[in-house]
């Protein structure tokens, strides 16, 4: 059996931290796996009892201790492989590697350019002391090749994966979910995003706006909670959109409310392979999304939903109401956006991949 240490900043509620609980809880049986949150548990690191989870309380900045903490985990947890998460897990993760002759792998699930040259240095520095450099997109695997400057012999792609019989479409209880009775006629656009500035919730606020100009019966859900919350809130009554946006924060309910929705946005200025974005494909919906990051990879423009340019109120206003005027195109896109899903981005065929992955960084290991 490998012996899979997972290394986090948190385990709060996000599309990478349910990725790597799922890698955790859906591996074959010749792997186990063991997480360490760098940081603090988060929510739902909270409300884990089946799995080994460790929280070493950093603070912002570096603490060269930690390495100490997770070499000792190494040590007592008889740990094979260790598997990090996004650059700040890799820095630590990867010189405990190092001194505890332990190979690495790691994982960059966000796209974004480290464009100061210290943050490209030290990713570099990460990447030499790791085995495998892996993206979850072919843009994310090419920032690494191109901008970072890691051999392409160490990089590879595994796509994100969703599980599709846990994210599949069936009836949705609106006045359960929302606690309104006033929903049940009106089209529900939704957004699940962590509430930060790389969303860019307020260009798809300025789109309902525009919408509101020639629709009326419709809401934007915001589910989720993050350092924007307040400007947000702020941003929508200044905008007169208090009647028109429901804030939900949040939600541990993800499948309940994505099949509630009628139509999913995603507005984000840089993404990799997003994972609500796959789970609202698994359950049917359409989608509006910026032509960013890995999106173009996961919508097929015009089949599964529509692609606009980043930052762009008219355009995502003018796909928005496109949808909202057809039901039957909902439909359509919807069965196509869970085909693809299917096809390509299944938790199974993932941890299929990786599992691969770590055999072969293991020389061939079982």
């Amino acid at each position: 059996m490998i012996n899979i240490l997972h290394i986090v900043l948190s385990l709060n509620i996000g599309g990478l931290e349910t990725f790597v609980i799922d890698l955790v809880r859906k591996g074959s049986n010749a792997t186990k796996g063991n997480v360490v949150c760098l940081e603090s548990l988060g929510l739902l690191g909270e409300s884990i009892d089946d799995i080994v989870i460790f929280s070493l309380g950093k603070t912002p900045g570096i603490q060269l201790e930690c390495i100490a903490k997770i070499r000792t985990i190494i040590e007592r947890y008889n740990i094979d492989l260790i598997h990090t998460h996004n650059e700040g897990a890799h820095f630590y993760g990867a010189i405990a590697g190092f001194f505890s002759r332990v190979p690495v792998v790691h994982t960059r699930h966000g796209i974004h350019d480290p464009g100061d040259i210290k943050l490209k240095m030290l990713e570099w520095f990460s990447s030499l002391l790791s085995k495998k450099v892996i993206g979850v997109s072919r843009d994310i695997s090419n920032l690494y090749i191109e901008k970072i400057k890691i051999p392409r012999s160490k990089v590879t792609t595994i796509l994100n994966g969703v599980d599709h019989e846990l994210f599949v479409n069936r009836a949705g209880n609106r006045e359960l979910i929302f606690k309104t009775g006033s929903l049940s006629e009106v089209i529900l656009i939704g957004i699940v995003a962590r509430l930060a500035l790389v969303k860019d919730h307020k260009t798809l606020f300025a789109a309902c706006r525009i919408v509101a100009e020639s629709h009326k019966n419709f809401r934007l859900v915001v589910i989720g909670d993050g350092p924007e919350m307040d400007n947000l809130m702020e941003f929508s009554q200044q905008q007169g959109l208090s009647e028109i946006i429901i804030f939900t924060g949040a939600r541990r309910d993800i499948t309940d409310l994505l099949n509630c929705l009628d139509v999913f946005a995603l507005s984000s200025l840089s993404e990799g392979v997003s994972m609500t974005l796959l789970e609202a494909m698994a359950c049917e919906l359409p989608v509006v999304a910026t032509h960013v990051g890995g999106n173009p990879e996961v919508v097929v423009d015009g089949e599964t939903g529509f692609l606009v340019p980043p930052a762009n109120p008219t355009a995502f206003a003018e796909k928005l109401l496109f949808l909202m005027n057809s039901i039957g195109l909902r439909k359509k896109m919807g069965l196509a956006g869970r085909m693809q899903v299917l096809e390509n981005y299944s938790i199974q065929k993932s941890i299929c991949e990786y599992e691969k992955c770590y055999r072969q960084v293991l020389g061939g290991r079982d």
